[in-house]
């Protein structure tokens, strides 16, 4: 896991900070207070709101967003999967009574 981007500040980073109403930047990663604090830094300086997103290591957002423009993620299917079955159950019990 990656480390709150606050200088001196060791903890994990749990949130991304992420400035902009329109196309957003990822100002950076830290812990929750900090967070708070860069939020209110950057709403002062820039004049822009903020949001909070849950933290991804990197490799792992960036993989994220490469596949966002694939196919369709593989789960998609098991839930036709299970659909379809349950609607075969339903007709099933509709036809034995």
């Amino acid at each position: 896991m990656d480390e709150c981007n606050w200088t001196s500040c060791r903890a994990l980073a749990r949130l991304d900070l992420i400035a902009g109403a329109g196309p957003s930047r990822v100002v950076g990663s830290f812990c929750v207070p900090h967070a708070s604090m860069a939020s209110l830094d950057v709403q002062a300086e820039a004049g822009e709101p903020t949001w909070y997103d849950w933290h991804r290591e990197r490799a792992e957002a960036q993989a994220a967003a490469a596949g966002a423009f694939g196919a369709s993620a593989a789960v998609i299917p098991l839930f036709r999967q299970r659909a379809t079955a349950a609607a075969g159950r339903r007709m099933g019990r509709a036809r034995s009574r």
